[in-house]
């Protein structure tokens, strides 16, 4: 009985980790991203109203006036790619640029404005 709990335990780590680290370079640019002052993050969690457990996360980057930052963002989309369960890339202005990665419980929407402006969204699922 032990060795059937601790298996469904490292099973559930297995796949939470994978999930995480199929997306490592997306999350370490997100986590460059906090400690950018001219770089706005909103951060929205929904509960579930009798469980209060969390459902969903949902986090938006807007990057202004920072076109190394969203290349390195680009960059790290590309690193990724081959992890993700979903890859839609769109050319724009002559380059393909990621539009929405899927990475199990993580998805993930770039955009790049006419200004020149980024904007990242996260959605975080938890089951």
């Amino acid at each position: 009985m032990k060795t059937k709990i601790l298996l469904i335990i490292l099973l559930f780590i297995a796949t939470f980790s994978t999930d995480i680290f199929a997306q490592q370079h997306i999350q370490a640019v997100i986590k460059k991203t906090e400690s950018i002052e001219s770089v706005e993050m909103t951060v929205v969690r929904r509960r579930n109203s009798e469980t209060k457990q969390l459902e969903r996360v949902i986090t938006t980057i807007n990057i202004k006036s920072n076109p190394s930052l969203i290349n390195e963002f680009i960059d790290a989309f590309k690193k990724d790619e081959a992890n993700a369960t979903q890859a839609i890339d769109k050319k724009k202005n002559g380059r393909m640029i990621p539009e929405f990665y899927r990475f199990g419980n993580f998805s993930y929407s770039f955009s790049i404005k006419n200004n020149g402006d980024a904007e990242i969204n996260v959605i975080e699922s938890h089951h």
